[in-house]
């Protein structure tokens, strides 16, 4: 699968002074102060360099090699020259292929103790001037491409590692005059049609371009429809049609790449990589799910592509990543409903109904936006209390997430009246969640805090505020996505490994649960797998694959991680597929003398215990009872 590409014509908008160091339009719009910028002379396409200019790059090499260090003057000269002569001589472009990079990256470690605004000034000319370098450097690239030429390598990209990574007021600087002399919209060409080549940009320069677009944009982009400045509008749209560019590039390369390819890469590179694309989409979608689902799909096609490999480690780390494909898919767009009842409670007045905060945002289509957390609120008027409050009180619903702790703690509190959300709350009940866990309040395992008394309360939720018909598209199409390419096929694939069972857990319940929840339950008939839809016939053969795997294998971790799936997967079947599952292990019984394992017969034994076994369908209790008495 190719994510979406741009045609080579696709290409920069260039000035009337497109090429000169610096643009003067480009260059007045900055909003820092350039100095000494007409110090630097335009490109020269005709002369040689003289032969000051030669011993210059020879001592400042010279330097670099026996001490590890420049002077800063000759620093700024020998890039100012090396510029203006980068396209008609072999000695400057071998300097700046040679050196650049590590003359940025020691004036970069310097800046920071230089105190003399005049030293200042000579290390960011001479920053400045390396990134009109890359900047021409990518586009006589370019240029090649265009005319037919054999694509060749820009040595200068690593120039942009260093300083994309210095620190944010200096980086801010950078970003915006690489911004203002098109830069980033020759990068993204030179990307474009570098996909699957050896001539793509390194892994190091990739992860450092996509953390710079994601700090050009801001949060959340302005949408079409806000009255601003349209100006203003225009130049953030421009800012996220370079980032979608160059994401763009990065995905279909990382997709592009063979299994070969992705072996000698550091799996904490492929990490970092989908992190960064990750928080950059979360910066330009915001409310726009079409765009998020670009990155969606290559989140899964990715997946697959490691799932599918014959290396163990690649095999294991997609299944990783389709642990958390599942969690964000659920999560990401939260459909949360209108209110909750809360009951049971020992503190009387903490029941009733709270109410979704009519302040969260949210979208058209009813579902939260990114980074929004669901709150619910209950008020209670001070007629209704026994007390002598006069002003009544406010309860609310909330979570705070403990990333130190890896978990989310889920709160029904008391809020302060002139703090709320603070310490000062007063909090009667507590639910412990897992960070990885859905993103809207558990509705059971609740604990009595301080203020509260036993026993604690359950949840109830009351309607969606999405409207009626409209789903969770993410979830949708992680669904489709594990039918249509039979991933769950994978999990027994030889040799089974126990790791891969217990990671396609998550994966395994997403599609029980997706199946279970149907509003039409006609559709799942009893008794007759042949008359399952694709999706359930799948899952069915998977369980009945996944039992007869367990009562097989001598292997007792993968015994055990099997029949650990199995408690974890059949509370979420439908009561049909349940059926069958159990039909199969108790005629397995029928024909074993006795279980192979503790695994097995500690499950069959405890079956209506462990899969939480629905006793108000007769068929299901008896089958229980039955593969029960068999082991037992």
């Amino acid at each position: 699968y190719n994510l979406p590409t741009f045609p080579d014509d696709v290409r920069r908008v260039r000035s009337e002074d497109h090429g000169r160091w610096p643009p003067t339009t480009a260059a007045t719009k900055l909003t820092h102060n350039l100095r000494d910028i007409s110090k630097i002379q335009p490109m020269n396409h005709e002369q040689q360099p003289p032969v000051d200019v030669l011993q210059l790059w020879t001592d400042v090499a010279d330097g670099l090699v026996k001490y590890k260090t420049v002077v800063w003057t000759k620093a700024v000269d020998s890039l100012q020259h090396a510029h203006n002569y980068l396209h008609t001589s072999t000695e400057a472009r071998s300097f700046v292929d040679k050196y650049m990079a590590q003359i940025v990256s020691i004036l970069l470690a310097q800046y920071s103790e230089i105190l003399d605004e005049k030293e200042k000034e000579y290390v960011e000319n001479a920053l400045y001037c390396s990134l009109q370098i890359v900047k021409d450097d990518l586009e006589a690239k370019c240029d090649e491409d265009a005319a037919g030429d054999e694509r060749e390598v820009c040595v200068t990209l690593c120039a942009l590692v260093p300083i994309f990574n210095e620190r944010a007021e200096l980086r801010r600087k950078l970003r915006l005059f690489f911004r203002s002399i098109h830069g980033f919209t020759e990068l993204a060409t030179y990307m474009i049609v570098r996909v699957s080549s050896p001539q793509f940009p390194q892994m190091d320069v990739v992860i450092s371009l996509l953390k710079v677009m994601r700090k050009s944009i801001p949060a959340p982009i302005i949408n079409d429809s806000q009255d601003q400045d349209n100006g203003k509008v225009e130049k953030l749209h421009d800012i996220r049609d370079e980032a979608i560019q160059i994401s763009n590039a990065v995905m279909n390369h990382v997709i592009g790449l063979t299994e070969e390819n992705i072996e000698e890469i550091d799996l904490n590179i492929i990490r970092q990589i989908r992190w960064q694309l990750f928080r950059l989409y979360l910066r330009l979608s915001d409310s726009n799910t079409q765009l998020m689902s670009t990155l969606f799909i290559f989140w899964r096609n990715l997946a697959l592509k490691l799932v599918r490999s014959q290396s163990l480690p690649l095999k294991l780390y997609g299944w990783n990543k389709i642990v958390d494909i599942v969690f964000d898919s659920k999560n990401l767009y939260l459909s949360p409903p209108r209110s909750y009842i809360v009951a049971g409670a020992g503190t009387d007045f903490i029941n009733g109904r709270y109410e979704f905060n009519p302040q969260a945002k949210i979208m058209k289509n009813g579902q939260l936006k990114l980074s929004t957390e669901p709150i619910y609120h209950r008020r209670i008027h001070a007629d209704d209390l026994s007390n002598d409050e006069t002003d009544g009180k406010t309860f609310s619903l909330f979570n705070c997430d403990l990333t130190s702790l890896r978990t989310k703690r889920w709160y029904l509190s008391e809020a302060d009246k002139m703090q709320p959300g603070t310490e000062r709350d007063i909090d009667y009940y507590q639910h412990k969640s897992e960070l990885n866990e859905q993103g809207l309040p558990p509705t059971s395992g609740w604990l009595t805090m301080d203020a509260g008394a036993d026993p604690p309360p359950t949840l109830d939720p009351v309607s969606l505020n999405v409207p009626a018909g409209v789903e969770n598209i993410f979830e949708h199409q992680l669904a489709k996505w594990a039918v249509e390419n039979r991933v769950i096929e994978l999990v027994f694939a030889e040799p089974v490994n126990s790791e891969i069972v217990s990671k396609a857990t998550e994966l395994i319940t997403f599609l029980a649960s997706r199946i279970r929840d149907r509003e039409d339950p006609a559709i799942l008939p009893e008794g007759d797998p042949s008359q399952l839809p694709k999706d359930a016939m799948m899952l069915n053969q998977f369980c009945i694959k996944a039992w007869k795997t367990c009562s097989d294998t001598s292997d007792e971790e993968l015994s055990a991680q099997i029949s650990q799936l199995l408690v974890s997967v059949v509370p979420a079947l439908p009561d049909a597929l349940a059926i069958l599952l159990f039909q199969t292990i108790r005629d397995s019984l029928v024909l074993s003398d006795e279980c192979k394992n503790d695994d097995i017969s500690g499950f069959c034994r405890n079956i209506d215990v462990l899969c939480d076994i629905n006793m108000e369908n007769v068929t299901l209790a008896e089958l229980s009872r039955q593969i029960k008495m068999m082991v037992s």
